[in-house]
């Protein structure tokens, strides 16, 4: 066995080398310090609690369930492997988001520091530890900070074989972009991006050009078991989406969400951000990163413009890391030291500003007050009769002892985006069991959660007409006290 030299394996002795070091860890600190934050915040929404369900199923129920949905299965047996380890907690299941999320600030400094020296690196992970959109989807229980961590590892590995890498460079982007397309099938733009990139980068390099090839055709190998579920779910949910077509007001949120938010960052970030593919010794770095991202959010809108449903400012949010690496570029790479000194806190400043005064997700803060208001109300012999799937997953999830749950169902053709096959059908309730609920005399209430996909609005105005009282708690919910007839 190779023995490595005990000063490799010290702290390095360099001083600007420690300093590095030091300023790296603080910036992982900030990170993890921020998601954890976040993720006390609220309690887990919707979105959650169905990849919760959906992981309590183990790995081949996981598996068969999402066959009738639009999702491949790798996030959610991590979910159960995860749960299995520290439980159900919210903060527990939180907690392997955070790490990928924290992996990804640490993924960024790595492939900035490969691209364009020590200096933007840093500067590239400061800006995503703070970036508040990175912040909060890195601590949701959903894919996202996993695809995110798996598509920035796979470029990163993509740049270093194109720059001479061996085995480990191969097999890295094998890896990350297998288990990227087992966790979101939108990688498969982004690889295709990365690959026409390397293809045009090794054009005059016949055998790595052959080995860049063998890689793409092994990911689609080891892609094959999961084609067929593709397939099969391609069929069944042809032009059921919860999202509409994109609009240019859409784009504009997208780039103010890249702006941390504020509008007037959006020319100014944009303009930094293109600066290195100007720059002759950084071009090659920047035209990767812009050839892999800008071509997905691209493609997805015009195809979106033709009900593909690729386009939803979620998914185009997955290239960040790149982003700040190009923001942190453009900064660090100003002809003046003092002005780049000052551009660089001041996207450091502009991004600690939007993260604090970030709100917490308004759907389950305003239903986590519609139960604590019930849980003083309402008896366990009553029922409480929801208008939509949100609102019922979230009370059965979070107090499942609290009354009788129960779904009106006046659609018996709700999408597969509702999480309709998570609800057990003895909590379906039609409009005549309603009616014969309310002659019975049993006490009821009714909650409604406002969101984008599903009109939820005949279910509210059903229960309202019964209403003693209306109460709206917020943009989103609504509380109904009903009345025995």
């Amino acid at each position: 066995m190779r023995r490595i030299p005990l000063e490799r394996l010290a702290f390095p002795s360099d001083p600007k080398r420690r300093l590095e070091l030091a300023a790296f860890f603080t910036v992982l600190a900030i990170a993890a310090g921020a998601r954890l934050v976040e993720a006390t915040r609220v309690p887990t929404w919707f979105d959650e609690i169905f990849t919760i369900w959906v992981a309590r199923l183990g790995p081949a129920g996981i598996v068969q369930f999402l066959r009738a949905d639009v999702h491949p299965p790798l996030h959610e047996i991590l979910v159960w492997m995860w749960s299995r380890l520290g439980g159900e907690s919210d903060f527990w299941l939180r907690s392997l988001s955070v790490i990928f999320g924290v992996a990804t600030v640490a993924a960024t400094y790595g492939i900035a520091r490969d691209l364009f020296g020590r200096a933007p690196a840093l500067l590239a992970a400061l800006l995503l530890a703070l970036h508040r959109t990175h912040v909060y989807y890195s601590q949701e229980v959903r894919s996202y900070a996993l695809l995110w961590l798996l598509d920035l590892l796979a470029i990163w590995s993509a740049w270093r074989f194109t720059r001479g890498g061996g085995r480990g460079a191969m097999i890295g982007y094998v890896a990350a972009a297998t288990a990227a397309l087992y966790t979101h099938y939108q990688s498969a733009l982004l690889l295709a991006s990365v690959a026409a990139w390397g293809l045009i980068t090794l054009r005059s390099s016949p055998r790595r050009l052959t080995s860049w090839i063998a890689i793409h055709l092994a990911v689609a190998v080891l892609f094959l078991p999961q084609l067929p579920t593709l397939i099969h779910q391609m069929a069944t949910h042809q032009g059921a989406h919860w999202a509409g077509r994109p609009q240019f007001a859409d784009l504009v949120s997208l780039a103010r969400a890249y702006a941390f938010g504020v509008s007037l960052v959006i020319v100014p970030a944009l303009a930094l951000a293109l600066l290195p593919i100007v720059r002759r010794g950084e071009r090659g770095a920047a035209t990767l990163l812009w050839s892999a991202t800008l071509p997905l959010i691209a493609i997805s809108y015009v195809l979106s413009q033709h009900d593909a449903h690729l386009f939803t400012e979620r998914y185009m949010e997955f290239a960040l890391p790149a982003w700040c690496v190009l923001l942190a570029a453009g900064a660090i790479g100003l002809r003046w030291s003092a002005v780049a000194a000052a551009v660089s806190i001041g996207l450091a400043v502009i991004a600690a500003l939007s993260l604090s005064r970030h709100e917490p997700l308004e759907e389950p803060r305003e239903l986590h007050i519609a139960q604590q208001d019930l849980s003083r109300r309402a008896a366990p012999g009553d029922v409480v009769i929801c208008a939509d799937t949100h609102s019922l997953l979230f009370f059965m999830h979070h107090a499942p002892g609290l009354a009788r749950y129960r779904l009106l169902e006046l659609d018996p053709r709700l999408p597969y985006y509702e999480a309709l096959g998570m609800v057990p059908d003895s909590a379906m309730i039609t409009a005549p069991e309603f009616r014969s609920l309310r002659k019975s005399g049993a006490r009821w209430w009714g909650v409604r959660t406002h969101h984008v996909g599903f009109d939820s609005r005949p279910g509210a105005d059903t229960l309202g007409s019964y209403a003693t009282s209306i109460r709206h708690l917020g943009p989103l919910v609504t509380v109904i006290d009903g009345q025995p007839q």
